[in-house]
């Protein structure tokens, strides 16, 4: 996923032109789906996204090669999406993935010393509430139990 962040890439063309294909590569035979309408992931089409690749790299280090990536994202998605589909859907990806299972561990960990073997009885809507005032920290008088 390294890979499309612009500040890891090489400053030569020379070398920005091979840069990153071995890991291209694994990403569209891990992720890319070429010409499958019914397929449940979005589809990447291995036979243009090389070129797109291509293009997108030259594009970025002729125009946005010093922006942040926050910057460099938003400009992207909103002047580029539509030339570069594939690599969008690549970058879709990589922000839905979650890294780490830290929250929903947390999130276990607090239910396991709310519903203990003395409180074992309560229903979800109350071990639901008694949750989210554990996890966002507030207190009782101040939290607001409608949302």
């Amino acid at each position: 996923m390294k890979i499309m962040n612009p500040i890891k890439w090489p400053k030569n063309k020379e070398s920005l032109n091979d840069y990153s294909e071995k890991e291209l590569e694994k990403l569209i035979d891990f992720y890319g789906v070429a010409n499958e309408s019914n397929y449940s992931m979005p589809i990447i089409n291995a036979d243009t996204i090389h070129d797109e690749w291509d293009n997108f790299k030259a594009i970025i280090l002729a125009n946005y090669e010093n922006f942040s990536i926050d910057d460099l994202l938003l400009l992207l998605f909103q002047y580029h999406s539509d030339i570069y589909s594939n690599i969008f859907i690549l970058m879709n990806i990589f922000y839905f993935i979650t890294f780490s299972n830290v929250d929903c561990e947390r999130k276990f960990s607090k239910q396991n010393l709310i519903k203990t073997d003395i409180c074992n009885q309560l229903n979800n809507d109350i071990l639901h509430m008694l949750m989210m005032v554990g996890l966002h920290n507030i207190n009782l008088m101040k939290f607001n139990f409608n949302n």
